[in-house]
């Protein structure tokens, strides 16, 4: 044989398991659709009744018991009371293969609802000390109903899945409005959710979708940095002398005064942006809120508490960027005279989409949806979201969901956490069809590389 008709042939090889290739995935690719249209109306069920039953961070009861038993229904093995009341399943496969994960939360937030919906929310809870209203102004009901739907979906599947998938319902996403309530996705990390179910079944990757007031039925998001980190500085002020001594300050000179220290805080945190142009690309959001003041009348001194919010789009540079806000404060307050008491949580990183994991799987996005309804995400949302700190232990896809009604565009709608928030049902197979795609893809490429090394 020649060297040209053995080129030949190899040729015709790879162009006929190109075809066939091609051809699976297509196929694979109609039972999906026509599975998520199946479920669909029973997805909307499930969404109807979370929307009008929601529950505040950590106290998910009845909406995880629902969803534990939409899983036990399925035949998954299902774990509940993860950080208090998630809910983690697992499907096992019925070839080899790798595990992914896929992860929604199911928690509502404060505020009334004002959508005039069969099913609008009219539920209350108490809130630091108050009773106040409780919706899903966020679309975690949503996110939980599609989850349930495509868990459905790949349950359907299980024969020719070549790996397995959990699906984490996670408690708590919104719990950092409520100060001191824990995090559900640091909670979860802390009982070592990927391991639940043994070492062997840990997810080597993992996906998650959030609805978002943009054009209906579209899928954005982007490689690297989504959204940007979340961390809370909390600084307690008191005047260096009352700090010291503690007792009657009448004959002495009067002690120095938190609110100015204060204020030359403000003014400097204000120029780091300014300053660090070249070092922070973009540059980090920094500001200050919830100042309270108190006069000590033991001390005569005043006592200042304030927080400060700090977003990174950069997870290089987080950790300079909070040294450099807690070693200005700590500076400004040592010249004026004031004793710094600072300390700091951190709600979530930076969400940072695994650039591998994009370019593999999205032609499986457009496959899903049609490449003019995907948004590539040029800019980054100065917000935050704490399945980031999944993606910082395993490489992972966060996208976004447009929910608008027909016709409306980005800005031309209510936002999340607004109370006319409105979320577009019609879109839910769009968001379904994709990530089950998604997560589908990663599985029948990485078994087929686990198969060749």
């Amino acid at each position: 044989m020649t060297l040209k008709c053995a080129v030949s042939l190899v040729c015709a090889a790879v162009t006929w398991a190109c075809s066939s290739a091609s051809a699976y995935a297509m196929s694979e690719d109609a039972r999906i659709a026509k599975a998520v249209q199946a479920i669909d109306p029973q997805v909307r069920a499930w969404r109807h009744d979370f929307h009008q039953h929601p529950e505040l961070s950590n106290r998910e009861v009845r909406t995880s018991k629902k969803v534990a038993e939409v899983l036990q229904g399925l035949g998954l093995e299902v774990r509940t009371g993860i950080a208090k009341h998630g809910v983690v399943a697992l499907l096992r496969a019925g070839k080899p293969g790798p595990t992914i994960a896929y992860r929604a939360d199911m928690d509502a937030t404060i505020g009334p609802e004002l959508n005039d919906l069969p099913f609008r929310s009219t539920s209350t809870d108490s809130y630091l000390g108050q009773q106040i209203s409780v919706s899903h102004l966020c679309g975690h009901d949503a996110h939980t109903a599609m989850l349930l739907g495509i868990a459905t979906v790949l349950t359907g599947m299980r024969d020719r899945l070549p790996g397995n998938v959990m699906f984490i319902f996670q408690p708590a996403e919104e719990a950092h409005v409520n100060p001191g309530e824990p995090f559900g996705a640091r909670e979860m990390l802390k009982e070592n959710v990927f391991e639940l179910f043994g070492k062997e079944y840990a997810p080597a990757a993992i996906f998650g979708l959030h609805v978002l007031p943009r054009e209906a039925g579209t899928i954005t998001f982007r490689a690297k940095t989504l959204l940007g980190s979340s961390e809370n500085v909390l600084v307690k002020l008191t005047p260096a002398q009352a700090a010291v001594r503690g007792h009657d300050l009448t004959h002495e000179a009067a002690p120095a005064d938190p609110v100015i220290a204060m204020a030359k805080m403000a003014l400097a945190l204000e120029d780091l942006p300014k300053l660090e142009q070249e070092s922070f690309a973009p540059p980090p959001h920094i500001r200050i809120g919830d100042i309270k003041t108190a006069f000590d009348f033991r001390t005569g001194g005043m006592t200042l508490d304030m927080n400060i919010d700090i977003a990174v789009f950069d997870k290089n540079v987080e950790q300079k960027v909070h040294d450099w806000v807690t070693g200005t404060v700590q500076s400004i307050a040592t010249q004026s005279g004031v004793a710094a008491n600072i300390r700091s949580e951190q709600y979530a990183p930076v969400l940072y989409n695994d650039p591998d994991l994009v370019k593999q799987l999205r032609p499986a996005v457009v496959r899903a949806i049609g490449e003019k309804n995907i948004v590539e995400q040029y800019y980054f949302f100065p917000a935050a979201d704490d399945v980031a700190l999944f993606q910082s232990r395993i490489p992972g896809i966060f996208m976004f969901l447009g929910v608008n009604k027909p016709g409306l565009k980005t800005g031309e709608t209510a936002s999340n956490h607004t109370p006319k928030f409105f979320v577009n049902e019609d879109t839910f197979q769009a968001g379904m069809r994709a990530m089950t795609t998604v997560g589908l893809d990663y599985l029948n490429l990485h078994s087929k590389a686990a198969k060749t090394e």
